[in-house]
């Protein structure tokens, strides 16, 4: 979604920040793709597992998880945590 402070971001160079804009600007309709991730997993269309590989951000997203008491124990198998 773009808006007048994501573009200023890109402008200047400073894309690093655009995911602090994106958990702020919920109420415009954005999501980040951990957020995204963890809806899918919870809705058992996608497995925790799958998510995590998928992840860019694979420690955010098992800080996610782990706060929406999603089982991690897949760590063992991928060789993550």
């Amino acid at each position: 979604m773009g808006t007048p402070s994501v573009s200023a971001l890109v402008r200047e160079g400073k894309t690093f920040q655009i995911p602090s804009i994106m958990q702020t600007g919920k109420k415009f309709g954005m999501c980040t793709l951990n957020d995204s991730l963890v809806d899918l997993v919870r809705r058992k269309q996608v497995e925790a597992r799958e998510a995590y590989l998928k992840a860019v951000d694979k420690q955010g997203l098992l800080g996610l998880f782990k706060g929406q008491g999603i089982d991690t124990s897949f760590l063992n198998e991928v060789g993550g945590g």
